[in-house]
């Protein structure tokens, strides 16, 4: 049995006729008189017999009818499952983020945007920190990062594709700042102390990009040990904390976001192994590259 004679035979009984049943198949009504004819064969069953000029099912063709149609249908989706597989349509992409990074919102809205548009691709997100991220993309647990671009640009074993760029925003106390105003400039920041996470690769990334743009602070830097203690050292207005604080710092009252017009844009960039073969890749990066804002 042939998944062609199960559509002609399904043809068949819609029509009661092998001629209207090839018409609509674009077959010729010879061609469907032998599909239907070595389906009986596999079967061992008659599955039509004469009703005047029309075709009706036997008892026996009653029954294999009802559940072939289910059958059918059951094929028709698995045919449309494989075809979008195999241009990345549906499968799975294994996703690493920096989830405390200060574009993350912007990333949020980007993902939950594509599982409406690929709802047959299952996207699974892994937040880490860019060390995290850097290993698991090397050990295959993960098929792409997202995030900024010169956290990973010195890796040589990644490709990339920049896809749009993003502004360096400061986390600034709002007692800190000598005036109240929506447009400042990094002079109304520079003496504050810069705040930075101990034994943090990224960190010394964002302070080399800092200092390309002249953005030198004039107070020493504050190391801390971890996240936490650094959203409670900006809470406390020890300092400012950029990019990658979180959004607990983010989201209070009590915290500026502060864009410096000296700065300029960060490029936001996919990263990935160039072994990598996952189709649904594709996909992401051709979706990442149509977003227009950020």
């Amino acid at each position: 049995m042939t998944h062609e004679q199960v559509k002609c035979f399904i043809k068949v009984v819609e029509y009661g006729s092998l001629s209207k049943a090839a018409q609509e198949m674009f077959l010729t009504t010879s061609s469907v008189s032998r599909r239907i004819t070595a389906l009986e064969k596999d079967l061992n069953l008659k599955l039509f017999e004469k009703n005047g000029s029309k075709l009706v099912l036997t008892k026996a063709g009653e029954i294999i009818f009802e559940e072939i149609r289910l059958i059918d249908e059951q094929i028709e989706q698995l045919i449309k499952r494989a075809r979008k597989a195999e241009i990345g349509q549906d499968g799975v992409l294994r996703l690493g983020i920096f989830g405390n990074q200060e574009v993350g919102q912007g990333m949020y809205k980007a993902l939950k945007d594509f599982e409406q548009s690929y709802p047959n691709i299952n996207l699974i997100i892994t937040a880490d920190s860019f060390e995290g991220l850097e290993n698991k993309l090397k050990n295959g647990k993960i098929d792409a990062i997202s995030t900024l671009k010169y956290a990973f640009d010195d890796e040589k074993s990644f490709l990339s594709t920049t896809f749009m760029h993003v502004k360096t925003c400061f986390a600034v106390p709002k007692k800190l700042l000598k005036e109240k105003r929506g447009d400042y400039t990094f002079d109304d920041v520079k003496h504050i102390p810069l705040l930075r996470l101990k034994n943090s690769h990224i960190d010394e990334k964002l302070v080399r990009h800092l200092r390309k743009s002249n953005i030198i602070f004039d107070n020493k830097e504050i190391f801390l040990e971890d996240e936490m203690e650094y959203a409670i050292a900006v809470e406390r207005q020890l300092g400012i904390g950029f990019l990658d604080v979180n959004s607990r710092i983010l989201n209070s009252e009590n915290i500026v976001k502060v864009e410096l017009k000296e700065l300029n844009p960060v490029p936001y960039a996919i990263f990935w192994m160039e072994n990598n073969t996952n189709p649904v890749l594709k996909i992401w990066k051709h979706y990442m590259s149509e977003i227009k804002e950020w």
